[in-house]
Order: C-alpha cells, then sequence, then structure tokens
C-alpha cells in the first residue's frame, strides 16, 4: 500500500507536530515516527513523500536507509532549528528545503528549491487582563549576544525610565518560569524583544498573541517578508538597542502601545496563528508539488 506521508519528527517538539498532524486532519494519510520509535516502526509498502526533521547524529545512518528504501518519494526537508544556513541530514538530495529561519543570505548545499516556513505557537492570550506594568523584559541568556542588551536595559530601567514600572526579569540558560511569565505577557503595555538563538522567536508571536506593543530590530525573516506571510505590527529599534529608550518614550506617548498591541492582536488572530501557519505551509508544499491538491483521501 501506497501513503502519502512518512514524516521523520521529535517527540518532544510540539511545533513540528502540529503540523506534521494538521496533514493527516487535513485528509492525507501519514505515519509519524520520532526517535522512540523510527527504529521498530512497522512501514508502509510506498511512501509519495518524506519529511525529513529528525536529524539527531545517531538517526542519520537509520533514517538515511529508510528514505533509500524508498527511492520515488519526494523528500522534504523540515528545517525548524536556529540555523540560518540549510544543514545536510541526509545522503540523498531534497527536492525542497522548507526552511523556517530563511533569510536573504541562506546558504544551501543542495539544488533544489528552499522556502520560508513559520513557526506555529498557540495563543499565550488570558482575557480581562490589566495592562498594568509599562515595560516587559524577560530574558534568558541562552545566548551571548543577549548580554549587551540586558546591560542597556538594566541601565535604563535602573537610571533614566526608573520612573516607570517595569517587569524585568533575567535567568540563566537552564531556568524557565512559565506560569509567572504567562501572566507577565498579558500584564504588559510594551514588550521588548532580543533575537537570541533564532530569529523566528517564540517571544515574538507569544507578544503578539497577547496583544502588547513589541519592540525588537528589523527581522530579517523571509517567512515574514511581504512577499510570504507578512507580519510588521510592531516598532523598531536598532540592532544594537542604542536608541531603544527613544522608542520606548514614543511607544508609551499618546496611547501608541495601545494601538500598536492591538495591530499586533488582529495580525496574530488574522494570520499568524498555529491553524493559519499550517495553511500556509501546505500552500507552500503545493506551489512545489501541484500533485498534492488532489491525492487527499477526502470520503
Amino acid at each position: 500500500m501506497q501513503k502519502d506521508f512518512l514524516c521523520f519528527d521529535y517527540s518532544f517538539v510540539p511545533n513540528s507536530r502540529f503540523i506534521f498532524n494538521g496533514l493527516a486532519e487535513t485528509g492525507y494519510s501519514v505515519d509519524i515516527v520520532d526517535e522512540k520509535t523510527y527504529e521498530s516502526f512497522d512501514y508502509a509498502e510506498d511512501y509519495r513523500f518524506i519529511i525529513l526533521y529528525l536529524h539527531e547524529y545517531y538517526t542519520i545512518s537509520l533514517t538515511d536507509q529508510i528514505i533509500e528504501r524508498y527511492p520515488n518519494a519526494k523528500l522534504i526537508q523540515h528545517d525548524d532549528t536556529d540555523f540560518v544556513d540549510v544543514q545536510s541530514w541526509s545522503n540523498r538530495q531534497p527536492d525542497l528545503v522548507m526552511q523556517r529561519e530563511l533569510v536573504d543570505d541562506t546558504r544551501s548545499p543542495w539544488d533544489c528549491p528552499i522556502l520560508p516556513h513559520h513557526f506555529p505557537m498557540p495563543s499565550m492570550y488570558s482575557k480581562n487582563t490589566e495592562k498594568e506594568n509599562d515595560i516587559f523584559f524577560y530574558g534568558t541568556m541562552t545566548n551571548n549576544r543577549r548580554f549587551p542588551v540586558v546591560k542597556k536595559l538594566w541601565e535604563l530601567y535602573k537610571g533614566e525610565l526608573s520612573h516607570l514600572k517595569w517587569d524585568m526579569v533575567v535567568t540563566a540558560a537552564n531556568e524557565r518560569t512559565p506560569e509567572e511569565y504567562k501572566k507577565a505577557i498579558n500584564n504588559c503595555k510594551v514588550g521588548i524583544h532580543c533575537f537570541g538563538n533564532s530569529y523566528d522567536s517564540w517571544r515574538i508571536w507569544e507578544l503578539a498573541s497577547c496583544g502588547v506593543c513589541t519592540i525588537m530590530p528589523e527581522s530579517p525573516l523571509l517567512s515574514i517578508s511581504p512577499e510570504h506571510n507578512h507580519y510588521d505590527e510592531y516598532l523598531r529599534c536598532d540592532d544594537n538597542f542604542d536608541n531603544i529608550k527613544e522608542v520606548i518614550e514614543d511607544a508609551l506617548s499618546n496611547n501608541k502601545w495601545k494601538e500598536m498591541g492591538k495591530k499586533s492582536f488582529a495580525a496574530y488572530n488574522e494570520n499568524h496563528t498555529p491553524e493559519r501557519c499550517f495553511d500556509i505551509y501546505l500552500e507552500n508544499l503545493k506551489s512545489v508539488f501541484p500533485e498534492l491538491e488532489y491525492i487527499r483521501h477526502i470520503p
């Protein structure tokens, strides 16, 4: 029996699993295997498409062997990692790469189409929450490029902008405060975001989903460029945050934060929910593989 998709995934990554489950919910026949099941799974006789996301050093040799069983299947490399450049996870050249961190100068070892895809992030919105705090910044120090930004924000918090109401928490790389964070992100007027390990950060979509006025540098992501799933409902600051004081003051003047927060909230709910991100993901697949329009198994 031939099935439509074989997806190599991780058991602990909800964002990619949402996309792969979406394929099945849309009417395609889908097998999903992960690092716990890929060695013992009872694979179908044939597949039309293989999506390769699982890529640990200990999995690649076996996933390569499995891919070789299906020479006629189209291979899609699904990249939800933090790399700007396309990686190599298989001996076989992909027919398509879906690259989360795709930017203008992304390099690839493969001669195949590369399309951007948007990280699907569920809403963190809580109803009836007052915007009590002026400034929100929660920074987990997972990347050295955050240190200069944290230093500047701390100086403003203790100095020239100390009259504002801040909710500023900085934690070590292995520390998380999810419940405190969810409350904080709904309580703030202005949220400051600093790119850390990736450009398509969870923080962007969490802030937007809560109707927060976001301040961050210009994003280089092609996935949110005008040609794709456009998002520009945020206030820009310099890449090095040198003008962050002026941007904060501008955001808090004349309720500008409220106007931008409403725009970001509307943009998220119209175009950037996980469901909408999946729709666009599938549209991108169909742009390269038009046969996907006709092979769904819907009664």
